[in-house]
């Protein structure tokens, strides 16, 4: 499986639904898992993003129809990242297991 991050905005309606947002989490996680993703984490943040998402899906395509929903819900806009852990970086690099030859 591999990790994503998704970074979230919250949007005009969601400020308006704000008191609304304890419903939010749970029904997200049920729908990430639901196509299969393991959940892994929820922060809410300060600064440029108003939280973020961190789990790992088996299948980009999953990601994309995850985010998709979530934009369709119309509380938060996304930005998507796919994110590595040290090991599976390392291995990217030159000499890696998956690394360009030199």
């Amino acid at each position: 499986m591999a990790d994503y991050l998704i970074l979230m905005n919250l949007t005009a309606k969601g400020t308006h639904d704000l008191p609304d947002a304890g419903t939010w989490v749970p029904l997200w996680q049920k729908a990430w898992e639901s196509l299969g993703g393991t959940w892994k984490d929820l922060e809410f943040t300060l600064g440029a993003y108003d939280c973020i998402l961190s789990g790992a899906m088996d299948d980009e395509d999953k990601v994309a129809a995850f985010v998709l929903w979530l934009s369709h819900e119309g509380n938060v806009s996304t930005t998507t990242m796919r994110a590595y852990s040290p090991a599976a970086f390392v291995e990217l690099l030159p000499g890696g297991d998956r690394g360009y030859a030199h």
